[in-house]
């Protein structure tokens, strides 16, 4: 539901409110050190649909949990895509 009041924009349509990625990503980088896996896992789903270094994905490959392994594949595979259709 949108709510609406005279002389303002609907609420939830102003999008001034939106984290800059330079300031949310090194607080969820820092999650991928989290002692729960799925925290983990998900920290590392989000970084990899940024722009993540290879470094970073060759780290998240070396992890324990399976979960962060695969997310950091998908990271790898959407950064090779995302390269090659700059090509």
């Amino acid at each position: 539901m949108v709510r609406r009041f005279p002389g303002r924009p609907a609420v939830g349509t102003d999008r001034s409110h939106r984290l800059n990625p330079s300031i949310i990503l090194p607080l969820i980088v820092r999650l991928t050190d989290h002692p729960d896996a799925k925290v983990r896992s998900k920290a590392a789903l989000l970084v990899g649909r940024g722009k993540p270094e290879l470094g970073w994905v060759r780290s998240q490959l070396a992890q324990q949990d399976a979960r962060v392994r695969a997310n950091a594949v998908e990271a790898l595979w959407d950064w090779t895509l995302r390269t090659l259709a700059r090509s």
